[in-house]
């Protein structure tokens, strides 16, 4: 069965780099979209639009699958059991 999990960044980082790691995934994630902005109508004419759509959808499936695949659940945890949680590193 397929569950669900609830990603809220926030949740990962201890109090005292809360606000690093917060900017850092902020920035990485403008980062990725300002990729995609600058290489999408470039794909656009090299491909067809249907293409371009695909490929972005591919490259989404595979991070989804990752994030998946190692981000733990932290649905009901404290901070305290999130940081036992990521002591060993969670998967990576």
């Amino acid at each position: 069965m397929l569950t669900l999990k609830r990603v809220v960044q926030s949740e990962l980082f201890p109090l005292n780099v809360r606000s690093l790691g917060s900017g850092i995934s902020t920035s990485t994630n403008w980062g990725a979209n300002f990729i995609v902005g600058l290489t999408f109508l470039p794909m656009m004419e090299l491909l067809t639009p249907t293409w371009t759509f695909i490929v972005y959808a591919v490259i989404c499936i595979g991070g989804w699958l990752c994030i998946w695949r190692i981000y733990p659940e932290t649905k009901g945890l404290s901070l305290e059991e999130i940081g036992r949680l990521l002591a060993d590193g969670w998967g990576v």
